[in-house]
């Protein structure tokens, strides 16, 4: 996926989260793009440099979450197929894996994916 495809999401995302979140705290995004979609990890942590970092574009997501320090998939990660919207929550780290459909980088989908995380009704 592109870039252009994944910023708007991402601002409107990081918009509305940090929306929650005390001063002193903020998000550092890294991505990892692939054609198959994008794994954004999040990290949450107080005075930590907000920015966001593109990794290198592989072929598939299972690659770029082999790169991923994260417990969630330990075993094999080459075994896993994603489609949609899938977040782990691991501490201080979130992990959002999304396809590439465009119907999931919305700012609606930002919004919603968000209200999932924090457990909220809007």
């Amino acid at each position: 996926m592109e870039k252009k495809e994944i910023l708007p999401y991402l601002n409107n995302f990081k918009r509305e989260f940090n929306s929650y979140l005390k001063n002193d705290y903020s998000l550092k995004t890294v991505i990892y793009r692939s054609n198959e979609g994008v794994i954004m990890e999040i990290l949450l942590r107080k005075d930590l440099e907000e920015r966001d970092e593109f990794k290198k574009e592989e072929d598939s997501i299972s690659i770029q979450l082999s790169k991923l320090d994260q417990n969630t998939f330990n075993n094999n990660p080459h075994n896993y197929k994603f489609k949609g919207t899938n977040i782990i929550l691991e501490p201080n780290k979130i992990i959002i894996i999304k396809d590439s459909n465009l119907s999931e980088w919305t700012e609606k989908k930002a919004i919603e994916d968000v209200s999932k995380i924090l457990n909220t009704q809007k």
